[in-house]
């Protein structure tokens, strides 16, 4: 699976067009939700609910999962399979919420130290791997941080 999505992500980066997109995600997407492995590896790991998220600044994906890791790796997959549709759209993007894979990109503060600020509660107690699951789920950007807004520009 891991490389067949490189593939795919490099074909959407070389330009490739929606319907080879999602001839090529769709399988994939399917596999990982359909996974019972997957699902009882992370079912219960890093449960984050949106009211907590929220007490953090978080926003986006991990808002919207609502939930454990599987819940946030289901978000993030659902977006796969619409942005590789969404690819030859000709339609301006929508500017009134700019939400990227950490949360909102407009906002004064960026949307990773929201991440950041709820990781020591969702690590506590918990073995180095699945420390590892919960942070890669949550993808905190440190980059981030170090950035310098401009103003009338949108970091994302």
């Amino acid at each position: 699976m891991a490389a067949r999505s490189r593939y795919a992500r490099d074909r959407a980066l070389a330009g490739a067009r929606s319907g080879e997109l999602c001839a090529l995600v769709r399988p994939l997407i399917r596999r990982a939700e359909r996974s019972r492995t997957l699902r009882w590896l992370m079912s219960g790991l890093g449960v984050l609910r949106a009211e907590h998220a929220s007490h953090f600044g978080v926003t986006g994906p991990a808002l919207a999962a609502d939930g454990d890791v599987h819940s946030r790796m289901l978000v993030w997959l659902d977006e796969v399979g619409r942005s590789a549709a969404a690819c030859e759209a000709d339609d301006p993007l929508e500017m009134t919420q700019v939400v990227g894979p950490r949360g909102r990109v407009d906002g004064a503060v960026p949307p990773s130290r929201g991440l950041l600020d709820a990781l020591p509660c969702l690590l506590a107690g918990t073995e180095f791997a699945c420390a590892r699951i919960i942070v890669a789920s949550l993808d905190p950007d440190l980059d981030e941080l170090s950035y310098v807004a401009t103003p009338g520009m949108t970091h994302g």
